[in-house]
């Protein structure tokens, strides 16, 4: 595997079979903590992208002239040096694409401008088995698999509902954590696959109802009985934060289905094209979510802080204010995290 890093040219070595009969490379391992090559598909043995001894040699290609033949290349082989080594890593890791750990990576440097914020919504065996929260946040690269799998069977969705809203989210499904067989094998009393969440974000309400799936969804995809984690990313590219993801969800769970449960029941004309038509510009083209967050984000103030200065506090963090310039400014003793919290909602449009 030829690399060349700054004028540093690199071959890297590794075994033929070593990602099938052995165990993954701990050096990189360590180094690359946290990133992940696409998702965690069991595409070998070991888990990883490198595996058993692998070696990396620095060398110089001269072209040089025979006598008889004319030119030819030739390959010299030098001593690797230490800006070597750090060429050799990126060069291994150059096929991140995603980032998820509970503390960050010292050693993998990310070129500015490639990475952004999504989410994952994790299925319940992943809350047992893992002990993973609801929405997680994580970091996704721009040519990761989400954006680039058009055409192959596993292919990220749009969320209809977002679309309509102005900000489409695209949500394509995970593989099942490894660490689950195990978990599995001592038997369970609940259902691993179980994601009501991502049920409710990929809700289709198009009002042209070209697929006949008003209100519901693809059941050969969702709500089949196996819904695993997901990760849901901006089609656009921008930051997607959990609260954001989270109060989505929570909009179409509890305002909109709620009330397409209720009128359902009391309307048999509920599904005509007009109706249809009403419900979205309601509910989706209306400032009804905005005003739902607006209300989400007071109901948590009144638990912590006076409403009155929530837009000082705003105003703030807008500005790009860390916690020493907000207690100069005398605002201390508030909870800072749930302030950001309110902040990133009001930033999803």
């Amino acid at each position: 595997m030829p690399s060349s890093r700054h004028g540093h040219k690199l071959e890297t070595f590794m075994g033929d079979s070593a990602l099938l009969d052995c165990d993954a490379h701990q050096s990189f391992g360590f180094l690359n903590h946290g990133y992940q090559v696409g998702d965690l598909s069991p595409f070998s043995i070991a888990g990883s992208m490198y595996a058993g001894n692998v070696i990396t040699v620095r060398c110089e290609i001269k072209e040089l002239q025979h006598p008889t033949e004319g030119e030819y290349s030739k390959v010299y082989y030098n001593d690797i040096t230490l800006a070597d080594l750090r060429h050799a890593f990126e060069f291994m890791a150059r096929n991140n694409t995603i980032f998820e750990a509970k503390k960050p990576n010292k050693y993998y440097l990310p070129a500015a401008g490639e990475w952004m914020k999504a989410v994952k919504i994790s299925c319940s065996g992943d809350m047992k088995f893992m002990g993973e929260q609801k929405y997680r946040e994580v970091a996704i690269r721009r040519f990761n698999e989400l954006f680039l799998d058009e055409d192959s069977e596993n292919k990220a969705n749009i969320a209809n509902i977002s679309e309509q809203m102005g900000f489409p989210l695209l949500v394509k499904k995970m593989e099942i954590d490894r660490s689950w067989h195990h978990e599995i094998k001592h038997g369970i009393t609940f259902d691993p696959c179980l994601n009501t969440e991502c049920v409710y974000l990929m809700r289709n309400m198009d009002v042209s109802n070209k697929e006949k799936r008003w209100n519901c969804v693809d059941s050969k995809k969702w709500d089949c009985g196996i819904d695993q984690t997901v990760l849901v990313a901006r089609k656009d590219m921008k930051d997607l934060t959990t609260q954001q993801v989270e109060g989505l969800v929570s909009y179409i769970r509890d305002v909109v289905s709620e009330y397409m449960i209720r009128e359902d029941e009391e309307n048999e004309s509920f599904y005509s094209k007009q109706v249809r038509r009403g419900v979205v510009d309601e509910f989706l083209l209306s400032t009804k979510f905005k005003d739902f967050l607006r209300s989400s984000r007071d109901r948590r103030s009144r638990k912590v802080i006076h409403p009155g200065p929530m837009l000082g506090f705003l105003a703030f963090l807008e500005m790009g204010y860390q916690q020493t310039e907000i207690s100069r400014a005398g605002l201390v003793g508030f909870d800072l995290e749930l302030i950001r919290h309110h902040f990133a909602l009001l930033c999803f449009f």
